[in-house]
């Protein structure tokens, strides 16, 4: 078995959401965000820093097909709001 990122969100879609891509997709961007969140604790960084990587895969998800660009719209929004308003704190 070849570990491709199609092959890994086939085996997710098909095993866990009823062969639903935008669902799996969706996990896999919550395990990423939830990655980032451990790192970011453990820097003791602020956890509005975890949603950053979002930005860039949400567009690459969307750009491979498997989220609905009104999804990816939303989490870039969402998150640019929330990146910009911890910013604001720390300047």
């Amino acid at each position: 078995m070849i570990l491709s990122f199609d092959s890994i969100l086939t085996l997710i879609a098909d095993n866990l959401f009823g062969g639903s891509y935008t669902l799996a997709g969706l996990a896999l961007l919550f395990a990423a965000w939830a990655l980032c969140a451990v790192i970011c604790i453990n820097m003791k960084a602020s956890p509005a820093y975890s949603v950053a990587p979002l930005i860039p895969l949400s567009i690459f998800f969307s750009a491979y097909g498997v989220l609905n660009e009104t999804i990816t719209f939303l989490i870039v929004i969402v998150t640019a709001v929330i990146v910009s308003a911890e910013f604001r704190k720390v300047v």
